[in-house]
């Protein structure tokens, strides 16, 4: 069924914002959710949110990235993940994509240089795939800087990290920030916002802690969000009270084009 006309003009009406954003019926706006996993974390010593551990390398100039898996499942041929796509920002912040078919243990070298690159997917599943994930654990390395920007688990099928870059042009409003603590070992934690715009420090923009014996999931919701602007780098970062504790966490936010909002007198 289409809806048309009047009818159509109230469903948009009365449409919340957000809803309306995700069906692309928001011009200028996108919607972001970025979320990572820690899945062993050392007591008392701060590691960023994300599947490679200790402190996220955001890189100083663009390069490009050698991608490579731990197993040689991961080709056309094999039983895990045959392309992977990659998610990231040109030397200039401006977004780019690169699908990479894999090699398994031989590295594949992409075409284009990433400055940042925050996300990447298993995308086709090889020829004799029967869970169609990655069998191994896939990674995309700079090929000068040696830096990693996207660890993939075994078996998880897309990076989990709580990183992102502001690309060019576009600024950030972040509504909702997150943290959880696994309940398999006895432990406080620690979770910060932290963001750094570019040629600043690293700032802490919001600190919010959680215990895994009592509130193992903490968040708070920006009823006035928080505005980063352009290229401006963002991570979770936490801090444990026990060795080995595991850790996700994450941020959600609307992605907008100040240019395209310009109020007159």
């Amino acid at each position: 069924m289409t809806i048309t006309g009047a009818a159509a003009e109230r469903v948009y009406r009365w449409t919340p914002f957000l809803i309306r954003a995700g069906m692309g019926l928001a011009p200028g706006f996108d919607l972001l959710q970025k979320f990572g996993r820690n899945p062993s974390i050392e007591m008392a010593q701060p590691e960023d949110v994300w599947q490679g551990g200790l402190d996220y390398p955001f890189s100083a100039a663009a390069e490009t990235l050698s991608v490579v898996s731990t197993s040689d499942e991961d080709a056309a041929g094999g039983s895990g993940c045959a392309t992977v796509e990659i998610f990231g920002l040109d030397g200039d912040y401006q977004p780019i994509t690169q699908l990479v078919a894999l090699t398994g243990t031989t590295p594949v070298i992409t075409p284009q240089a990433f400055l940042r690159a925050p996300r990447a997917i298993c995308m086709a599943p090889g020829s004799t795939s029967v869970l169609d994930r990655n069998a191994g654990v896939i990674t995309a390395t700079q090929t000068s800087s040696g830096d990693v920007l996207i660890q993939i688990g075994a078996l998880r099928g897309q990076t989990e990290q709580a990183i992102y870059t502001v690309q060019a042009e576009c600024s950030l409003m972040l509504t909702r920030f997150y943290g959880a603590v696994g309940r398999m070992i006895a432990t406080q934690a620690l979770f910060e916002l932290e963001a750094r715009p570019i040629g600043q420090c690293w700032q802490v923009k919001h600190p919010i802690d959680g215990n895994s014996t009592g509130t193992g999931f903490v968040s708070v919701d920006f009823d006035v969000p928080l505005t980063f602007a352009e290229k401006t780098d963002l991570k979770v970062r936490a801090t444990v009270g026990a060795n080995g504790a595991n850790v996700t966490g994450g941020f959600d936010g609307v992605l907008f084009e100040p240019s395209r909002f310009i109020v007159g007198d």
